[in-house]
């Protein structure tokens, strides 16, 4: 008598990968700027939840600020951030 065994796929229906043990993205940012004349500065705030991190655990994707001046001249746009 012989024996097979046999894999078996499972989908995940929120992501459509076979066997995903890993979360989906759910990522978001906001941020704004203000200016005045050519100078204007810039922030915002994100946080990524736990995006891509493996179901089960105690991870987080982690947040993040950002923020910087800016330059409006003639030619062009400049800013650091």
């Amino acid at each position: 008598m012989s024996t097979s065994r046999r894999a078996i796929a499972t989908a995940d229906a929120d992501d459509n990968v076979s066997g995903s043990e890993v979360e989906d993205i759910e990522a978001w940012r906001l941020g704004g700027e203000i200016g005045c004349g050519p100078v204007e500065f810039g922030a915002g705030y994100g946080d990524s939840g736990s995006s891509a991190c493996v179901r089960a655990t105690a991870c987080d994707a982690g947040n993040n600020f950002r923020f910087g001046p800016g330059y409006d001249h003639e030619i062009g746009r400049v800013a650091l951030s």
